[in-house]
């Protein structure tokens, strides 16, 4: 836009792939806001070996209550305020005269919910699918990994089709990043593109 501010100019092609690639899934992009729960709970994990992932009944209101959370506000931004960093700016060089870490930081929020290891110890597990990683990757690339190959086969098992689904893992980072629907690392991006490609296509959330 501020290249070709002033004139009319082409769209470059690789924008042109992108808005037609959006028209083309248009018609899919639906989904009820009454969607119930899904009963079926879905727990992946990984190493560097190998992957599984099992399915477990708990009731909706459980599950509401457990998916009804951001993960993201595990972590609260603690701020002294406007008024603390003004007094301790430098008038002359616009900068703080004596910087302070404590002033502005991230905290642990110590009233997040957690799920309670009991509630899954009293599930009656069943796997729906594991196997071995040929290609060695980074844990993160694997976690993410394992999660689509669950929600791709709790779905055949389990016809998730127009359901909120739940899903664990112990990975804080994929969490984050299949929550925020975004990640900055490219192979993590390309997993997250395929759970979302999943959710379009089997109207699950």
């Amino acid at each position: 836009i501020r290249a070709h501010h002033d004139h009319q100019a082409k769209i470059w092609k690789s924008v042109r792939s992108e808005l037609q690639a959006f028209s083309s899934i248009m018609p899919l992009l639906q989904h009820s806001w009454s969607a119930e729960w899904s009963e079926q709970v879905l727990c992946t994990d990984a190493c560097l070996g190998g992957y599984g992932a099992v399915v477990g009944s708990m009731s909706v209101e459980q599950v509401r209550a457990l998916g009804s959370v951001r993960e993201r506000r595990r972590f609260k931004f603690k701020s002294a305020g406007g008024r603390a960093r003004a007094l301790r700016q430098d008038p002359w060089a616009g900068t703080s005269a004596d910087p302070d870490p404590d002033l502005d930081e991230w905290e642990v929020d110590e009233c997040f919910p957690e799920v309670d290891p009991a509630l899954l110890l009293g599930i009656d597990w069943t796997v729906v699918c594991d196997g071995p990683y040929v290609h060695a990757e980074p844990i993160h690339i694997l976690e993410a990994r394992a999660q689509h190959s669950g929600i791709l086969e709790a779905h055949a098992h389990h016809g998730w089709t127009g359901k909120r689904t739940l899903t664990l893992l112990d990975n804080m980072s994929d969490v984050l990043a299949l929550e925020r629907a975004r990640a900055h690392n490219f192979g993590l991006l390309l997993q997250l593109r395929r759970s979302a490609a999943m959710s379009i296509v089997f109207d699950i959330r």
